[in-house]
């Protein structure tokens, strides 16, 4: 509003002035052709064609006097230098209203003066009317504002409303709420969609923690029971018995509890990023061939061709000690479950900057569906539960992996398993995150 107050005065100076020169040129190249009466003539025709009355003439002799126009004297403090002027129009007996006029005033040869202008009148009005238009719409802008003021506002209450309803019932305990999501994709939706997620991390956690304490007492009860029974056998008995062969099984039962418990504490750690400032760059298929290495005489025991065909020099960033423990961990499952006289292969490859090892066997494998679920703490497939474990060993593979930024993968290997872990090659992982 204020660009085209400015502008449309300016335009309207620029016409008039346009106006008053094609005039006062026109008046003289008369008085140059036909001389003062000619130019008087022209003077009588121009105040004639003015209907409106907007238009001001003076032409006056060397002695001052009035020869044509329609002002009764010439403006009091008035150049005649040809310059461009501003003065007003006094009133007189009521007759005229004061006005502003902008207006050139010059002389023609034999002294006489003339003053030729425009009356500015439309100017006022339109500067009126523009400042009422302007006035008008800051009151209806102001109301907008205000109004839409009030109704964000409420909008904004609103949702956030929703907000802390979902957080006072998930305080409450209810940790299956979730924040409602409009679907048109604004911040709050944003907000909804991360606070959800987070809501579904949290419950994971809580749902993670509920199953490890269940899986705990059920899977630690048995060996509790054992050694329990083991030791009241020992000390209620009156028979002669081979204490130390039973004082040796029930520390056999007792170290079973203890590596359990370590096992535990070392996801734990891995899962928290425990260590990691340690990392150091190694070569990896180094360690994973001493493992493969200390892994010969168990698959020799069952008659297990136990191959590896893996590159070296392998350098990644990362904990030797523990991904030796995650590689022990997968040949000690090949091995355990392997049937005789079958085979294990290990592989290691470099490709599109990740490097990748695979351990493949021939035994029962794991479906499809508990690919996720064999991460999981105390989880064990029905095909495992009698054979000697805790249900820790891929649970603290996939826990290694992830603290290294790698991917663990299952696959069918008809018949089999196949296990996949990649790293990215050189990537350091900083120890803040």
């Amino acid at each position: 509003m204020v660009f085209i107050y400015f502008v449309t005065l300016k335009e309207l100076e620029r016409q008039t002035k346009v106006n008053v020169n094609i005039q006062v040129a026109e008046l003289q190249d008369t008085f140059k052709k036909g001389g003062i009466d000619k130019t008087v003539y022209v003077f009588n025709h121009m105040i004639e064609q003015d209907v409106e009355g907007t238009s001001i003439y003076l032409l006056t002799d060397h002695d001052g006097n009035i020869v044509s126009g329609n002002l009764d004297r010439w403006p009091r403090d008035i150049d005649k230098d040809g310059k461009w002027i501003n003065f007003y129009i006094e009133p007189e007996n009521g007759e005229r209203e004061q006005m502003m006029v902008l207006a050139r005033a010059g002389t023609f040869p034999g002294g006489y003066s003339y003053l030729v202008g425009f009356s500015l009148k439309r100017f006022e009005d339109l500067r009126k009317i523009l400042t009422d238009v302007f006035s008008l719409s800051l009151v209806l802008i102001f109301l907008l504002a205000a109004f839409g003021g009030i109704i964000l506002t409420q909008s904004i209450a609103r949702r956030l409303e929703l907000v802390n309803q979902v957080c006072k019932r998930v305080i409450n305990g209810d940790v299956k709420e979730r924040v409602p999501v409009s679907g048109s994709g604004d911040e709050f939706d944003v907000l909804a969609n991360n606070f959800n997620t987070m809501l579904n991390w949290i419950n994971g956690l809580i749902e993670g923690i509920r199953e490890v304490s269940h899986n705990i007492a059920h899977d630690l009860r048995s060996p509790l029971n054992r050694l329990r029974n083991r030791l009241e056998m020992i000390a209620n008995t009156k028979e002669v018995i081979d204490v130390p062969k039973d004082m040796k099984g029930a520390i056999g039962e007792i170290d079973s509890l203890i590596n359990t418990f370590n096992a535990i504490l070392r996801i734990s750690q891995a899962e928290a990023g425990a260590g990691i400032e340690h990392f150091t760059d190694f070569d990896l298929s180094e360690t994973v061939q001493a493992v493969v290495d200390l892994y010969y005489p168990l698959a020799e025991a069952k008659n297990i061709r136990l191959t590896a065909n893996i590159p070296a020099p392998i350098h990644i960033f990362g904990d030797k000690h523990l991904l030796a423990q995650a590689f022990a961990n997968l040949l000690d499952n090949a091995v355990k479950y392997s049937s005789r006289n079958s085979s294990i292969t290990v592989y290691g490859k470099v490709a599109d900057g990740m490097a990748e090892f695979s351990v493949e066997d021939a035994g029962p494998g794991i479906p499809e569906e508990y690919h996720e679920k064999v991460k999981q703490r105390f989880f064990r497939l029905e095909v495992s539960r009698t054979t000697p474990g805790s249900g820790l060993g891929l649970s603290l593979v996939d826990a290694v992996v992830k603290l290294h930024k790698g991917e663990l993968w299952f696959h069918d290997n008809k018949p089999g398993l196949k296990v996949v872990v990649r790293f990215s090659l050189g990537e350091k992982i900083n120890p803040s995150m």
